[in-house]
């Protein structure tokens, strides 16, 4: 008499370990994109901090006497717009961070039209009586949603 030893899975067993397999995989890819939504928006925040903190450690360089020129090269006593151009138009800037939306750098610009994710736009927001930047960054991918500060560069 002949001994009938099969080995291996049955076609159910397999089909049932390939559907547990796929729901896991589903649920997985859900979780990952909302943790990297979580993770671009928080890399934005991140940004728009730098970049007020670059901003005011210069300015405060100048409360100290510590230097007569800052940000690669102006004038303590320049103002809210001279500051801004210098920090969106010259290329060895420390604000060159990458953009967590687009990939390549997070620009910092002048012109409100680059309302981007990830991107940072500043302008001027002096009065009669202060000059001020305003620092507006945008932290979602279409640009709906900012966070927004405004730093006094001179009293």
């Amino acid at each position: 008499m002949r001994k009938n030893n099969n080995k291996g899975f049955t076609l159910i067993e397999l089909l049932v370990v390939v559907a547990i397999i796929g729901a896991l995989a589903a649920v997985g890819v859900v979780a990952y994109n909302g943790y990297i939504g979580a993770a671009r928006e928080n890399a934005t925040k991140s940004i728009h901090a730098g970049v007020v903190k670059y901003i005011a450690a210069e300015r405060g360089k100048c409360a100290l006497d510590e230097s007569t020129t800052i940000m690669g090269g102006i004038d303590c006593d320049a103002t809210a717009a001279g500051i801004i151009t210098q920090l969106t138009t010259e290329t060895s800037t420390p604000l060159s961070d990458k953009n967590p939306y687009f990939g390549g750098f997070a620009i910092v610009s002048a012109d409100p039209a680059d309302d981007k994710g990830g991107n940072v736009v500043l302008t001027d927001g002096s009065d009669t009586d202060t000059q001020k930047i305003d620092v507006k960054t945008y932290t979602n991918k279409d640009g709906s949603e900012t966070m927004e500060t405004t730093v006094v560069v001179s009293e």
